[in-house]
C-alpha cells in the first residue's frame, strides 16, 4: 500500500505499465523506511547497474516460538505458508511465480519430527531383533 500511495503522489497510477515499474520502484526503494525502520532498499536486490529489480524478500512474524512450539504446530502452520505460497505462485504473473518461504521454526520441526521418527523406528527394530534372538537362544520355546 505504501508504493500505491506514493505512486498517486507522484502522479502515476496503479498498477503501473510495465516499462515503468523498474524506474519508479527503484527510485521508491531510495527514500522509503518500514514502520521497523528498516530501509525497503535493504530488502531489495537489483541488477548490476541498479536499474532493475531482481528479487524481494518480506518477513512475517507469525507468533510461534521457535523452541517453544510442538512440531506439530509448527508444521501445521508450515502447510498453512506452503498453501498460502503456492496460491500466490499460480496467480503471479510470468517470470515472478517462483515465490518460496523458509524459517529456521520449519527446520527444528522438520528435524524433531525425523529424530522422533528414526528413534522410534530403531526402538521397534532393536525389540524385535532382542525378542528374536532370544527365542532363537531357547529353541524356540518361548517358556525358557
Amino acid at each position: 500500500d505504501d508504493f500505491k500511495t506514493w505512486l498517486k503522489t507522484q502522479g502515476e497510477i496503479y498498477p503501473l505499465r510495465p516499462i515503468a515499474f523498474h524506474g519508479l520502484v527503484r527510485e521508491f526503494a531510495a527514500f522509503a523506511t518500514l514502520p521497523s525502520g528498516t530501509s525497503v532498499q535493504e530488502m531489495m536486490w537489483f541488477d548490476r547497474s541498479e536499474e532493475h529489480l531482481m528479487a524481494t524478500y518480506l518477513t512475517f512474524d507469525i507468533g510461534l516460538s521457535r523452541w517453544g512450539s510442538s512440531s506439530d504446530t509448527v508444521l501445521q502452520h508450515f502447510e498453512a505458508w506452503n498453501e498460502f505460497v503456492h496460491n500466490i505462485n499460480t496467480r503471479a504473473p510470468i517470470g515472478a511465480e517462483d515465490a518460496f518461504h523458509t524459517s529456521p521454526v520449519w527446520i527444528r520441526a522438520e528435524a524433531e519430527r525425523s529424530i522422533l521418527q528414526s528413534t522410534t523406528s530403531s526402538l521397534v527394530l532393536s525389540v524385535a531383533c532382542g525378542f528374536l534372538g532370544a527365542l532363537a537362544s531357547t529353541s524356540g520355546d518361548p517358556i525358557l
